[in-house]
């Protein structure tokens, strides 16, 4: 998965971390109700405890690409955009910022992450690459 594919699938994760929550407390629920005699609500319960690790190590991948940028501001929209799900008017409030400067940073920061990605998989070889 490339870099870019991996924070946009994590800023949904908060969302869809809560969507399983409440499945887990319903489902909870249910195998009071039933006195534990659902088999199938365990295994439901069992599978929405695998999504949920799967969506948190979604999550702590998309925190080490951010990592990887070298500038604290980019790190910082990317953060808010990608792990915090802000939309942009949001991050515009907390950092104080404009919505085209933080177009604008956003563009780096990907830039940036295609040439640090592509060149540790061996895609690209970075003297080679116009924008690295």
């Amino acid at each position: 998965m490339e870099a870019m594919e991996c924070l946009k699938g994590a800023r949904q994760v908060d969302r869809q971390l809560r969507a399983l929550a409440l499945r887990r407390r319903r489902c909870a629920e249910l195998i009071r109700a039933t006195d534990g005699a659902g088999e199938n609500l365990a295994a439901l319960d069992a599978e929405l405890v695998r999504q949920a690790e799967a969506l948190a190590a979604l999550q702590l991948r998309a925190g080490n690409i951010i990592d990887a940028l070298s500038d604290p501001v980019d790190r910082e929209v990317m953060r808010y955009r990608y792990l915090d799900g802000l939309n942009w008017r949001d991050i515009c409030v907390r950092t104080g910022f404009g919505r085209t400067w933080l177009w604008k940073v956003h563009a780096r920061a990907e830039r940036q992450l295609e040439c640090e990605f592509s060149v540790k998989s061996g895609v690209v070889n970075k003297s080679e690459h116009i924008n690295c």
